[in-house]
């Protein structure tokens, strides 16, 4: 069974569900007939299958129809088939045990819903950053909020790392002092 890690293709917090993506381009690995396992850090973990010959996909026990275009310079392009509207998606998002496209679940863009003193628009900056190091960074809670930075991966530019090393706490501190001004206006 192929095991396709999905990085950052989890959107936390978009108006206050938990909402997993589905990317059509993170299934290029798989050949025609598979069994799959999503991951996503340790703790989501969802089985499905693909038949790229019968056209279908399957996770968690749902189905829905796959689409296939030739691309401009040869091969073939799969598409999903939202299993609500019936048109053609490269993404699909997974949440409360079904999934549909971003239209039918009626979800904007999380960049559209926030705005720049939303603490967590700071803190999923810096989320991205830390997972650019490493895809299976987590926040370390103590006692003065959200710390921890990946180690440098070897091979990585000492410069490089120590950019993003300053920018990730910057969007900490941000973030941070959005949010405890927003405890003193409560």
């Amino acid at each position: 069974m192929n095991a396709i890690h999905l990085g950052v293709s989890v959107l936390l917090g978009v108006m206050g569900m938990s909402v997993l993506l589905i990317d059509m381009a993170r299934f290029k690995e798989i050949g025609t007939r598979n069994a799959f396992q999503l991951k996503y850090m340790d703790d989501v973990s969802l089985r499905g299958k693909m038949d790229k010959e019968a056209l279908f996909f399957e996770l968690e026990g749902q189905r829905c129809g796959l689409d296939v275009t030739e691309a401009n310079y040869g091969g073939k392009r799969y598409w999903f088939l939202c299993p609500v509207c019936d048109q053609r998606k490269r993404v699909l998002l997974y949440r409360d045990g079904y999934y549909a496209c971003r239209q039918c679940l009626d979800l904007p863009y999380p960049s559209l819903t926030r705005t720049k003193t939303d603490p967590q628009y700071y803190w999923d900056q810096a989320l991205k950053i830390a997972r650019s190091i490493d895809p299976r960074f987590r926040w370390e809670n103590d006692l003065q909020g959200m710390t921890g930075f990946p180690p440098r991966p070897p091979g990585m530019n000492m410069k490089k790392y120590m950019d993003k090393f300053v920018k990730f706490y910057r969007y900490v501190d941000q973030g941070n002092s959005y949010w405890i001004s927003k405890l003193g206006k409560g």
